[in-house]
């Protein structure tokens, strides 16, 4: 099932320090794409400890700038992997 979604890429500056020595985040937001994890992916991540919930597809490669971490619909995930 595809639709679109909005997603906010989420940046860590680990130079800039905010209170109790938490990484300061900046926040892009972007359109995107909202795949469901396929069955064999979700295995494979399942394997390894991880628990894939999502897939985002963004239209441009070059909108992707190595965040690790994106929130969506007010959760915060982390990127596990990017191509």
């Amino acid at each position: 099932m595809l639709r679109v979604a909005m997603i906010e890429l989420v940046r860590e500056d680990p130079s800039a320090h905010g209170v109790f020595s938490q990484h300061a985040r900046t926040y892009r937001r972007l359109r995107c794409t909202l795949k469901s994890v396929t069955r064999n992916e979700a295995y494979q991540a399942m394997s390894q400890g991880l628990n894939p919930a999502y897939v985002f597809v963004l239209s441009h490669a070059f909108e992707y700038k190595d965040e690790r971490l994106l929130r969506y619909e007010g959760n915060v995930y982390k990127v596990l992997r990017a191509y």
